[in-house]
């Protein structure tokens, strides 16, 4: 009985904590051991993750913006031969390169503009960069950014 008792004295002179709270503090440290590890491997999941991700959304984003200017130069055109189809002289006043589609306006006595025939966002503006040339035949040119 002596012995268990020195033994005891041994232990809680050896840690500052009793026994029972030193068993614990090892059990909090590997608890938190664990969680660092399983951090790890869900950060180095997302990574992997993202290195494949990122690419392909960087891919379909330029997609959508060239999608984006091909719709609004169709709509320039098809609004451009629609106003030339209404007009009785037929014939744009030339312009360009603008980005001021406000401009663009038929030779008519009482001419016909461009913005009532085009939908556009933004008080029709051009919002993909590019500007536009009119001829007098109603060919629109797009000029790069």
């Amino acid at each position: 009985m002596a012995i268990g008792t020195i033994t005891l004295v041994l232990v809680r002179a050896g840690e500052p904590e009793s026994f029972t709270g030193a068993h614990t503090g090892n059990m909090q440290h590997r608890h938190a051991a664990g969680f660092i590890v399983v951090l790890f491997i869900v950060l180095g999941i997302l990574g992997v993750l993202a290195a494949i991700a990122i690419p392909h959304a960087d891919k379909m984003l330029y997609s959508s913006k060239t999608q984006a200017r091909e719709m609004e130069f169709l709509q320039i055109q098809n609004a451009v031969i629609e106003m030339l189809r209404e007009s009785p002289i037929g014939m744009l006043e030339p312009i360009g390169p603008t980005a001021d589609i406000s401009k663009v306006r038929t030779r008519d006595t009482v001419p016909l503009f461009l913005t009532d025939y085009l939908v556009l966002e933004k008080d029709n503006a051009i919002t993909s960069g590019y500007k536009y040339g009119f001829t007098a035949d109603g060919t629109v040119i797009r000029y790069a950014e």
